[in-house]
């Protein structure tokens, strides 16, 4: 697949995220038809579907912090980081700007903003993106499942974690997701947290599943296979 057609995907692929999942939280804020366990499944749902249709052509990482522990692992060239980054930041900021158009500035258009200490959010927010990136990792490396089980158990883990922090952090485990509605609203309270938490979550939780993989593999080479 070329380049530019990948690096299209994912500037699409982000805006839709952004525009579905912030979209969500801006109807919750404006109107109240959606409550907040409506605005985590639209996220985890709006991945999976993501995830599926998009996989094939880039990916689909749709997350900066994804692209950076991708290349961290040496499973993404270094080349293309760059690139992947920017379109995915380009998409988000596009959509953001798209719902402000639509909606006005409601909800800071989904920008994620602690509502707990600083580093207490930076700690929720590494804890969630490595619990994510870990899943990213497990079913990446598993060949023989069904086509579904990937976007499926990526999309859950997606809507559980924004559930569970939503109230604290907003729920961002994705620069991209974060960058795009705090150009929009021009809201950076305590940002950096959404940049550094979710790379150094991911680095954690991918390197926790290397480390459990490799285990794993020299436990099955040294007992045999199992004849049970």
């Amino acid at each position: 697949m070329s380049v530019g057609r990948r690096v299209r995907a994912e500037a699409f692929g982000t805006a839709a995220l952004v525009f579905v999942g912030p979209g969500a939280a801006m109807l919750s804020a404006s109107t109240r038809v959606i409550d907040h366990l409506g605005v985590s499944v639209a996220f985890g749902v709006i991945v999976a579907l993501l995830v599926l249709v998009l996989g094939p052509i880039s990916g689909a990482h749709l997350n900066p912090a994804v692209t950076l522990t991708l290349w961290w692992m040496q499973r993404f060239p270094r080349r293309d980081v760059l690139l992947y980054v920017v379109a995915q930041c380009a998409g988000a900021v596009a959509a953001a700007f798209l719902l402000r158009a639509l909606l006005g500035d409601v909800g800071h258009v989904g920008a994620t903003i602690p509502s707990v200490r600083t580093a207490t959010a930076f700690a929720i927010e590494c804890a969630a993106s490595a619990i994510l990136a870990f899943v990213i990792f497990a079913v990446a490396s598993q060949h023989n499942w069904q086509p579904l089980v990937p976007p499926l158990a990526i999309g859950a883990t997606v809507c559980v974690g924004a559930y569970v922090t939503g109230p604290w952090t907003g729920g961002s485990f994705n620069p991209a997701r974060s960058f795009g509605p705090a150009v929009a609203s021009h809201t950076w309270t305590a940002h950096w947290i959404y940049w550094f938490g979710p790379i150094l979550g991911m680095f954690a939780g991918a390197q926790l599943h290397r480390v459990l993989h490799h285990a794993f593999r020299r436990l099955r080479s040294t007992n045999g296979p199992s004849t049970t």
